[in-house]
Formats: C-alpha cells, sequence, structure tokens
C-alpha cells in the first residue's frame, strides 16, 4: 500500500514513520521535515501542502491511505495542519479516489464540565471553549461532510496528550526540560483536574491496524486514551521524584485540557488496548530527555546557527572592527619606510568585497573613502584642492571600482552556487519522480499481465465451477459453492442463506471454514429492510453507506421469480470494494443460482423415490447421502446439524 503522511509532523512522526514502514510504501510531505528521526525505506518531500507538486504526488503515487496529524493544544509549532491543509488534502483524496483517511484530532475538542470518561456507549457532544479546540471542531465538520456527504471513507481519531520515550513536540517533554533548565514549570489545569497520556507507539499501531485492515464502521470517531487517566497532582508527584527542589504552578482554566476519553471500538474490532502506562515509562523518558540535552553540539556549529540569526548585526559588527584596524595599521606603520608601498585602505576593501559581495563592499569602500579625507585634513589638505584637483580623486575611484568588482565576483558566485544548488535539488526531486512513475508502471504491467492470464484461463476456469457444481443433491450444491466462492473471491466470510416460503427469516445453510461460529443461524430479514427493498434479480447489492448489522456485498438467488437463497460477503478488505470484483460474485452467483434450481426441480421431480410414501421421511439410500453431505460439511466446519435417533418402541 501507498500511504501519505502529512500535516503537523513536529510529534508522532518518528514512531508512525517505522509502523508504516513495516509493510507499506510512506511518503510525508510537510514544510518542515526532521529527517533524522525518519526510516531508511520512508520517502520525504518539503514543501506546501498548496503547491501545485503536492497534487502531483496523487498523480503519481496513486495513494492508498492518508493520515492527517492535526495542531493539538500541546504542540508549539503551529505553522502545519491546519484547516487550509486540511481541506487541500481532502480535497485530493476525493478526486484521486483514496480508499481510507486517517485525521488524528484531540479529545480537547469535548467540553469538559461535567464529563470525566467517553465511552462507546455514551455520545459526547463537542463544544469548542477556545481557539484550538474550535479549529478542530470546524475541521472534524469537514470530516464529516465529505464523509457522510460526498462518500470519502474518513475516520476522526480523538486522542489525549501524546508523549514519547524520546524528546518531542509534546507538553511532557516541554515539562521535563524545564525542570531541568529552570526548576519551575507551569502546569496547564487544575491540580485534581484529570488528564491521560498515551504512549505514541500505541496510537501508531492503531493507525497501522486501521489502514491495512479498512475501516467499515458507520461510526465517524474512535476515542482512545491510555485507560489509566491521572490527576495533575499525580502528575506534578512523578516530576518532583525526578526533580525534588522543582516549583509547580497550576492553572485555573480548565477547558484547554483534552479530556481522558476511551472507546471499546479500537478492542472489539481491530484487537488493540494500549500496552504502556505513563507511570512505568516517566523514569525512562526523564533519562532519555536528559541524555539528548546532554548532547552539546560543537562551539562551531552553534556559532554558525547564532550567526545566521544575526547576520546584518554581525556584518556592521565586522565593518565598524575592520574599519578600526585599519586606521590603526595605517597610523602605526604611516611613518614606516616599508609600509608606505602598502595601501590597508586598498586591502580592508578587498576583503570585506570578496567576503561578502557588493553591499558591504561598497560601505567598506565608502569607510575607506572616509579614512582617506580624515587622512588628507589631518595632513593640512584643504577642501578646495581636495575636490579641484583630479589626482587626488584616484584613491576614492579605486576604493569603489575595487568593492564593486570584488563583490559582484562574490555575489556572482553565490548567486551560480545557489542556481546550481537550486537546479540539483529539482533533478533530484525529477528523477525520483521519474523513478516512482516507472516503478508505478511496472506494478501495472505486472497487475494487467496477471489479469490477461487469469482471462487467457477464464474458460477453464467456468468450466471448473460448472464441474464441481454438476449434483442434484442441494446440500452437495451449497458445499461446492462456498468451494467455489473461497477461491474464486478470495474470501473467507461468505454465507449462505436459504429464505422461508413466508420472506421473513434466512437460514443458514452453509458458511466459510471457521466462519460458523460466527455467522447467525437464523437471520429476521426484516431487520436488514434496507438492503431486502434495494435488491434486484441479477444484480449484487453493495453496503456503499457501510450500514452496522449489514454484511459488504449480497447476491441473491431467484428461482424465477422467487427468492430462495442469498450469498452474503460479511467483510471484504479495500482492494476488494471494486467493479472488477462485484462481477465476480454476479458470475459465480449465476452459475451457483443454475445448480441450486436444478437441484431443487429434480428433488421435487423424484420426491416418490426419495420419501417413504405419503410421509417426510427419507428413504435410507436418500438419507444416507444427505447424511454423508452433512456430515462432510461438519467435519470442514461449513455447517452444522443435529443428528436425532428415534425408538419405534
Amino acid at each position: 500500500m501507498n500511504v501519505l503522511l502529512t500535516g503537523n509532523l513536529s510529534a508522532l512522526t518518528e514512531e508512525l514513520s517505522n509502523q508504516l514502514c513495516i509493510e507499506n510504501k510512506l511518503v510525508l510531505v510537510a514544510n518542515e521535515i526532521n529527517e533524522k528521526v525518519l526510516p531508511k525505506k520512508a520517502i520525504s518531500f518539503s514543501f506546501a501542502l498548496r503547491e501545485e507538486a503536492f497534487s502531483n504526488l496523487f498523480e503519481s503515487y496513486n495513494f492508498d491511505a492518508v493520515v492527517f496529524l492535526a495542531t493539538r493544544s500541546e504542540h508549539e509549532n503551529r505553522n502545519a495542519g491546519t484547516l487550509e491543509e486540511l481541506s487541500v488534502v481532502l480535497r485530493l483524496c476525493y478526486d484521486h479516489k483514496v480508499s481510507q483517511v486517517v485525521y488524528i484530532s484531540s479529545s480537547e475538542v469535548y467540553m469538559t464540565e461535567n464529563v470525566t470518561t467517553a465511552t462507546a456507549n455514551n455520545e459526547i457532544q463537542s463544544k469548542s471553549l477556545d481557539s484550538d479546540s474550535y479549529l478542530l471542531s470546524l475541521s472534524e465538520d469537514l470530516c464529516r461532510f465529505y464523509k457522510n456527504t460526498i462518500g470519502l471513507n474518513v475516520v476522526i481519531i480523538h486522542v489525549p496528550y501524546v508523549y514519547s520515550i524520546n524528546i518531542s513536540d509534546s507538553l511532557l517533554s516541554r515539562l521535563i526540560v524545564k525542570a531541568k533548565q529552570k526548576g519551575t514549570v507551569d502546569l496547564p489545569g487544575a491540580n485534581q483536574q484529570q488528564c491521560d497520556f498515551i504512549k505514541d507507539e500505541d496510537v501508531s499501531r492503531l493507525v497501522r491496524k486501521i489502514i491495512e485492515e479498512g475501516y467499515k464502521l458507520s461510526e465517524d470517531v474512535i476515542d482512545i486514551g491510555s485507560g489509566k487517566p491521572i490527576t495533575f497532582l499525580e502528575l506534578s508527584g512523578m516530576l518532583r521524584s525526578e526533580f525534588p527542589q522543582l516549583k509547580i504552578t497550576y492553572s485555573t482554566d480548565e477547558n484547554s485540557v483534552p479530556i481522558p476519553v476511551f472507546s471499546e471500538i479500537p478492542r472489539r474490532y481491530y484487537d488493540w488496548i494500549p500496552l504502556s502506562e505513563l507511570s512505568s515509562d516517566f523514569a525512562e523518558v526523564v533519562k532519555n530527555i536528559e541524555d539528548d540535552a546532554a548532547k552539546h553540539k560543537p562551539i562551531w556549529t552553534l556559532l554558525k546557527e547564532k550567526a545566521s540569526k544575526y547576520k546584518i548585526l554581525l556584518q556592521g559588527l565586522e565593518l565598524i572592527l575592520g574599519f578600526l584596524l585599519m586606521e590603526f595599521l595605517n597610523r602605526v606603520t604611516g611613518a614606516t619606510v616599508q609600509f608606505r608601498f602598502i595601501d590597508f585602505r586598498l586591502l580592508y576593501v578587498v576583503i570585506f568585497g570578496s567576503v561578502h559581495g557588493m553591499r558591504i563592499g561598497i560601505i567598506a569602500a565608502i569607510l575607506a573613502c572616509i579614512s582617506s579625507i580624515i587622512s588628507f585634513a589631518s595632513d593640512g589638505m584643504g577642501w578646495q584642492v581636495l575636490v579641484y584637483n583630479v589626482n587626488n580623486w584616484l584613491p576614492f575611484v579605486a576604493y569603489l571600482i575595487a568593492g564593486a568588482v570584488t563583490g559582484y565576483t562574490k555575489d556572482k558566485s553565490e548567486n551560480t552556487k545557489k542556481f546550481q544548488k537550486k537546479q540539483m535539488e529539482s533533478l533530484e526531486e525529477h528523477y525520483l519522480f521519474l523513478y516512482e512513475l516507472y516503478d508505478q508502471t511496472l506494478k501495472n504491467k505486472n497487475q494487467y499481465k496477471d489479469q490477461i492470464m487469469s482471462y487467457r484461463d477464464s474458460f477453464g476456469r467456468v468450466y471448473s465451477i460448472t464441474k464441481k457444481l454438476d449434483t442434484v443433491v442441494s446440500d452437495a450444491v451449497f458445499q461446492e459453492a462456498i468451494s467455489v466462492l473461497e477461491d474464486v473471491l478470495d474470501n473467507q466470510t461468505i454465507t449462505i442463506y436459504t429464505i422461508t416460503p413466508d420472506k421473513k427469516f434466512g437460514r443458514l445453510a452453509v458458511s466459510s471454514s471457521g466462519f460458523s461460529e460466527m455467522a447467525e443461524s437464523s437471520i429476521q430479514l426484516s431487520r436488514l429492510n434496507i438492503m431486502m427493498d434495494q435488491l434486484t434479480k441479477d444484480d449484487v447489492w453493495f453496503n456503499r453507506d457501510m450500514l452496522k448489522g449489514y454484511p459488504t456485498y449480497c447476491a441473491p438467488i431467484y428461482d424465477e421469480d422467487r427468492l430462495v437463497a442469498l450469498i452474503m460477503i460479511q467483510e471484504a478488505a479495500y482492494t476488494e470494494m471494486s467493479a472488477y470484483y462485484m462481477n465476480f460474485i454476479k458470475v459465480t452467483s449465476g452459475l451457483i443460482q443454475a445448480s441450486l434450481v436444478r437441484a431443487a426441480n429434480y428433488s421435487v421431480a423424484i420426491e416418490d423415490k426419495m420419501y417413504l410414501q405419503g410421509t417426510r421421511i427419507l428413504r435410507n439410500d436418500s438419507f444416507s447421502e444427505i447424511f454423508s453431505v452433512r456430515r462432510e460439511m461438519k467435519e470442514n466446519q461449513l455447517a452444522d446439524f443435529q443428528l436425532l435417533r428415534v425408538n419405534n418402541n
């Protein structure tokens, strides 16, 4: 699967990337990406989501799933994961038919008044109480619009505070760093207010399961948490256990804290539970953050980082210090014969022009000219002589020319380097794009080749199916039908129900091996009224709205105009939700329909030979035949039956 990870990548990125790269091709896109924490298999692009290059990625990679990380209140980086970026991503996902979108939001959208825990059975209305939660609420409304109105498969995951073993853009990391450096921290809630911390590894495991297994539920939101919320007083106790002299203050604003939430959906449908607990990991988190802070950067690296922030100020300081040094050398060496042929002013101009470019070179030339004027004045030369004697102009012209030429050469060299670097980056992106396009072309070629080969073998396949279904015993037809369906559709959640004459109930005739325990033995058709109303002859019903309690596909079996059976595919992967797959179901169910009707008609025709005269009691040979089929079906876990012995005493 091709997966896109975008939004606010300042947190959760490292663990999500590690999880999603296990069996998928991962692409990350954001303005700022810390590539040091990414696995080698991950592909990253640094540009704005509004740029055309971002939409081109959807064309070249044909993403199967997209994960968008929203900006939560605990983030310091607020330049990504915005509502505007989400709108761009959702529109592109809809245009390119992305199968699954996961939006990771925060439980801070819920109101904190009179709420302690959210469960799967109790719906909580989101009520925004500050700017962060208001923007998150608007973003979630946009996701619901795309899901409910347009049909994009979007799931929203509400998380509380997220912590990581390593330093990250999170509340816990900042609290530990401040406690270490300043000895005082400000907690965002009251001392008895509940909060929750979930580990990034637990969140990433659930996201991976949702992407790889698909999300077919009608619920828009999944609430997850550690399941063991704590109070800020307990959090302060953990901090003081590591920093005994720490001073802690509490906030009176309770509305900006994500409330503890927990839902049964992840455990029930994805076999997911949180495996980590903050109280157990806290000491390790503190140790790792302290170790990371202890890794001092080289002094030269720190100086370069600081210099880039104060470039203009440093250049001005260099000019002044250079000017003072130039004046000092001129005065010290003025009486020395050896230095009379050395022009320190010209050297000053050439050095600054060569190092800093034309702008600084011209300024240095002007300062050199001022120094010359001061020198002429100190020698007793009047301004009239200086102005009207053309020979006195030569030093000034030389300084200005030297500053302009050396500065121009420096600027030209820098511009050439920048252009070449930009051209190199452009070529790298271009060739990377072509490589991915070539890789996708090869995959498409292999896929089409497999399809062509299967089409060439289609006559043999149809013959094989027909041969398997060529029997006149109804139970044997059901047994072979399941085998055929599992083989052709590559699905292990198939059930076949026979319909009672009054069309009120469906009785389980056969199911996929191992699925019989989960399949209902009898279904009330009125409960599936939406499906039953839309069922038509020679067509396959698809659960487009992901209705809960309904199968993904259902194919009706008719005997002329009478509904006699239903073939249901209970669960289907995202790759199986296509017209190509529906065609398979339609063709196979058509073959099964013909065999079932033929077997039923044959049974009616030979009733006198099958049953004792005037009864519905099977003769020995007919009973033995049906019993052997039923026993084989039970042994293969395709169906169940009860055998009753009747004594004639």
